[in-house]
């Protein structure tokens, strides 16, 4: 650390209280990205719920499956 004193009983408080406003600031960014992440939750229960499970795609892939039932199935998950 070139830019403090070289005295320890000033480098070390100078320390402290930079660590302290840095923390303090982390904090404060943390808050402030809260709602991004009920966003993201809210998006992403909105994909999952668009997906077809591996049963559903069994269902569609297989030859028993008729058009009109995969059809129903994709209005239903507004594809």
């Amino acid at each position: 650390m070139p830019l403090l004193p070289p005295q320890p009983s000033i480098k070390y408080p100078i320390t402290i209280v930079g660590l302290v406003i840095c923390g303090s600031l982390a904090i404060v960014v943390v808050e402030l990205l809260d709602p991004l992440h009920s966003w993201m939750d809210r998006y992403n229960e909105r994909v999952e719920n668009r997906m077809f499970t591996p049963e559903e795609r069994e269902y569609m892939e297989g030859s028993y499956a008729e058009s009109s039932e995969i059809e129903e199935m994709y209005r239903q998950k507004g594809l």
